[in-house]
């Protein structure tokens, strides 16, 4: 699909969502909510996200180990942060495409693609466990079949081919004949292979569920601030719901796509309307601010060299 039409595809969809949300619930004012955070509240909060932040970044650090490429910790976690910020900022994954090129030192551009995909697989696969697991533990409140089946199809494919990586690993890419496709291709996926050691991944697949944790710690935490009395589960389940979808092309931030999939849980969990947005709109700001305000800062530090490269 042209770059163009998905761009529109996605605020298109944003659009959509967000006037959908505007009509069920009535405008409300968030001030009273907001003033319920007290400065150290605030600041717990952002140190709780960078905190799930930083063990993402330990887990990408492993990856890039595993090919005896090591970089000082604080160096991938500005980019990782950078990278965070330009994404809720910049359509198209435009911070996905600064984690390949924004890296300095002896890492090649293919390895950092390689370690971003391997990423991006253990995170779905991370997250739509996770949702099996609280949509289990919400069974009371939710109905099951909405959500547990999917899922549960869903994790079996990522799974399978999470799976498929281990059996290739050992075959010979570069004598299969690819026929259409470029030779880079078929090189990249040799070096993908390079990563594709049982130990360092196992490591980064526990990283990968205990990275989202901080963040659905967030989650529970505004609910209290907003007296719902919801159960860990539940904001929990919010959270990998509105996770996943990110994945739906929408505006950059993801507003519309992340703000109705954290809505409709709460909607399920018998949450009024009008609490089930200011929840929605809430998590999502605390999710999406850090990093806009934080990204341009790190961009300058590492930009006059105040951020070191790689050993």
């Amino acid at each position: 699909m042209n770059r163009k039409l998905t761009q529109l595809l996605g605020y298109l969809i944003s659009a959509a969502l967000i006037i959908s949300l505007l009509k069920k619930a009535k405008t409300q004012d968030f001030t009273e909510i907001i003033h319920s955070f007290h400065t150290a509240d605030l600041i717990a909060l952002i140190i709780i996200l960078f905190v799930g932040y930083g063990v993402r970044t330990f887990r990408w650090s492993i990856l890039l180990k595993t090919v005896n490429l090591k970089y000082k910790f604080f160096e991938l976690y500005a980019n990782f942060l950078i990278s965070i910020g330009i994404n809720n900022l910049l359509p198209l994954r435009a911070g996905d495409a600064y984690r390949i090129l924004g890296v300095d030192g002896v890492a090649t551009k293919k390895q950092l693609l390689a370690t971003l995909l391997i990423e991006k697989i253990l995170d779905t696969l991370s997250l739509l466990v996770l949702l099996l697991i609280w949509g289990k533990l919400t069974k009371t409140m939710l109905p099951s079949q909405t959500i547990h089946m999917p899922a549960i199809l869903i994790t079996l494919i990522a799974t399978a081919a999470t799976a498929s990586f281990f059996f290739t690993r050992n075959c010979n890419t570069k004598k299969i004949y690819f026929k259409k496709i470029k030779t880079t291709i078929s090189d990249f996926f040799v070096q993908l292979q390079e990563f594709l050691k049982p130990i360092p991944l196992i490591k980064a697949a526990i990283l990968s569920f205990i990275g989202w944790l901080p963040e659905t710690l967030i989650f529970f935490i505004i609910a209290n601030h907003q007296g719902l009395h919801l159960s860990y589960p539940t904001t929990a389940l919010s959270h990998s719901v509105a996770t996943l979808s990110t994945m739906i092309p929408s505006s950059p931030g993801f507003f519309g796509t992340f703000h109705y999939a954290s809505y409709t849980i709460l909607k399920l969990a018998k949450v009024n309307a009008d609490q089930s947005l200011v929840f929605a709109t809430l998590t999502h700001f605390f999710l999406w601010a850090p990093s806009v305000i934080l990204s341009p800062l790190l961009f300058i530090l590492k930009k006059f060299g105040f951020i070191l490269k790689a050993n």
